[in-house]
């Protein structure tokens, strides 16, 4: 999210028992052990951070201390929220920040350790459909991004063929960091993708240059 400028983060507290930074910890475990990708449990984990953090300097440490008009308001902080580029967060970021802290305090309504969800009538922002970028490389602008790594060096080598398998088949990052050689059908013209999105395998068409 971002800090002010000029302000100064403050040192993380010690995680007293049933405090809600203790619980956090709990939460992050229980999606493991229930086999929540790592991605997942890495950008929740962040999110829920934020509130907590965000409630820690309200002096709100507990979940029990947690009501409705509480994270009403955190919403709204959200909104009036500015980064250091003066810029808002989007409205994806914020539902999904609430989505974090919806699912935190059903887990811990589920699990006894607060009487009640105070989260559980929270009504989340609309949100408009998600529109393509306007600015789209054109082929030769994409030639010249391409072109850039120096191809006498290793690195250079890698950083092209990196380029080349992202424009090539439009794959995310996580899943050509987990990329094996072995995953490309050079015959077909095609790359397996193993455990993308929603855990999902599926095949992708290649480039002969990519490839």
């Amino acid at each position: 999210m971002g800090w002010p400028k000029g302000r100064t983060r403050k040192k993380r507290p010690t995680a007293e028992p049933g405090s809600m930074r203790e619980l956090h910890g709990s939460w992050k475990e229980w999606m493991r052990v229930s086999n929540y990708a790592a991605h997942t449990i890495e950008v929740h984990g962040r999110c829920l951070e934020y509130f907590v953090q965000w409630c820690e300097e309200r002096g709100i440490a507990r979940p029990e201390e947690v009501t409705m008009p509480i994270i009403e308001r955190y919403q709204r902080w959200m909104y009036h929220y500015r980064k250091q580029n003066g810029k808002p967060l989007t409205m994806w970021s914020q539902s999904h920040r609430l989505v974090t802290i919806k699912g935190f305090f059903r887990w811990l309504s589920r699990t006894r350790r607060v009487p009640s969800n105070p989260a559980a009538d929270l009504e989340m922002p609309l949100l408009g459909p998600r529109m393509l970028p306007r600015d789209v490389l054109t082929a030769e602008e994409a030639e010249v991004v391409l072109a850039q790594p120096d191809l006498d060096e290793p690195l250079g080598l890698r950083d092209r063929a990196i380029l080349e398998m992202f424009y090539s088949t439009a794959i995310r990052r996580g899943e050509l960091v987990k990329l094996k050689v072995y995953d490309i059908d050079y015959g077909k013209g095609t790359v397996v993708i193993r455990q993308g999105k929603w855990r999902k395998d599926r095949v992708v068409p290649i480039g002969e240059r990519a490839a």
